[in-house]
Formats: structure tokens, C-alpha cells, sequence
């Protein structure tokens, strides 16, 4: 299994990605503690399942519904765990988790304004994105007519960046793009036949960093054949 890649490999697959799935559509119904219960249920199918836990730490707050929006220690704990299971493929990426986990815990911050792990920059730019891109293991930066390429050395491009408009389209699976086109409405399919493919554009402007950062995690996996 890639690190974040949201199908492949072992014979729960299908469950895993149905109560994930569930989950998210659950927890934008504000029906938190179903959404708590899918969300646990697909780590129980997969205990390497990274979103799982990132999707039980969500559950369990800060939560609008809740007195003070308080985060519940499990919250913390969840998230640590979703730490953990990242520190397996890329130490860099985790301790950028870890060294927020505190910072979103000790806080009690409405989810009207901030989600699970949302990052404190306004947006993500170009250098940004680069950056984010090439923290992977024999990447390079190519040209690709108007866009910037990233792609792993001697293999395929696994995300591409325009300047123009400040977009990225990152290349999933048509499965993985499902579940990522629920996290954010600044995501969604590339409007062609590589988007039926799994190609899919993010607003660098509007979505959260973690998000962005998962989906390279996806795709630099699926061009590593499940190795990121």
C-alpha cells in the first residue's frame, strides 16, 4: 500500500474505501458520531490505513456541536497514530504532523473556520508546491508545456503545476480521486480523458496543505508501485 493511496493491495479493499467514504459524507452531514464509527471501522480493516485515523482524529474535534468546541484527547491520540503510520514512508512529512498536532489540540477553534490539521498559510504557492513535490525520494522538476512536471527519475510524472491560475493536478487513481473530490470543494476531476483516469486538479489557493500533501503522497506511491 502506497502511504496514502486509498485502495491497493489486500482483500479489504473495497470495505476500507466504502466506510472511508461513508465517513466523510457523515461528518459533512454533521452526524459526527457515525462518522466517528466508519471512520474507525476502516482502521480496524487496515490498521496501516493512514486516512483512517486522520479521518477519527477529524471526528472527534474540535467539533462545532460540542460546548467550546473542545477537542477530545482521543483527538490527540488519533492524530499522533496517523503521525505514526506516516513516519513508515516519510519522516519529513510526519514531523510536519507532529509539530502541528499541539498547536490544533491545545486550541479550541471552530471548524466553521478551521478543519483537522488546516494549514496557517493563506495559500500554497508555486515554490511551495515544488517543495512539497520534490521532498520524495529521486524526484525531479521538467518542463511540461506550459506546465511544471514532477516526476520520479527514469519513470512517469506523478503532478503538475500552472502558474496561471495557481493549480496543480495530481495523478490518482479513479478511486482515489472519489474520495479526495469529498474532502474539498477546490478539488475535482480534470475536465478530459486523463481525469476519467484518475487525473485531478487542486486549488492551490483554497485547499488545505495536508490535503494537497496526501495526494502527492497517492501519487508519488502509485508511480513507486506502492513503495513511496
Amino acid at each position: 500500500m502506497g502511504l496514502l493511496t486509498l485502495v491497493g493491495g489486500g482483500g479489504e479493499l473495497r470495505k476500507r474505501l466504502f466506510v472511508f467514504q461513508q465517513g466523510i459524507k457523515l461528518y459533512h452531514g454533521f452526524h459526527i458520531i457515525e462518522a466517528l464509527a466508519s471512520f474507525d471501522k476502516s482502521t480496524r480493516f487496515d490498521s496501516g490505513f493512514a486516512m483512517g485515523y486522520w479521518g477519527k482524529a477529524l471526528a472527534y474535534g474540535p467539533n462545532i456541536n460540542d460546548y467550546g468546541y473542545a477537542a477530545s484527547p482521543a483527538a490527540q491520540e488519533a492524530a499522533y497514530v496517523y503521525a505514526d503510520v506516516l513516519s513508515h514512508y516519510c519522516r519529513g512529512v510526519a514531523d510536519y504532523y507532529i509539530n502541528f498536532i499541539d498547536r490544533y489540540i491545545s486550541c479550541s477553534i471552530s471548524l466553521m473556520r478551521v478543519n483537522l490539521f488546516v494549514t496557517w498559510e493563506a495559500m500554497i504557492t508555486g515554490a511551495t508546491f515544488a517543495k512539497m513535490a520534490l521532498s520524495f525520494a529521486g524526484t525531479e522538476q521538467v518542463s511540461h508545456f506550459d506546465r511544471i512536471g514532477f516526476k520520479v527519475t527514469g519513470r512517469r510524472m506523478f503532478a503538475t503545476y500552472l502558474e496561471k491560475n495557481n493549480t496543480a493536478n495530481v495523478f490518482l487513481t479513479p478511486e482515489e480521486q472519489a474520495v479526495f473530490c469529498e474532502m474539498d470543494a477546490g478539488i475535482y476531476p480534470v475536465p478530459n480523458k486523463w481525469g476519467e483516469k484518475g487525473a485531478t486538479t487542486m486549488d492551490l489557493d483554497t485547499v488545505p496543505k495536508n490535503i494537497v500533501m496526501e495526494a502527492l503522497l497517492s501519487a508519488y506511491g502509485k508511480v513507486m508501485g506502492g513503495r513511496a
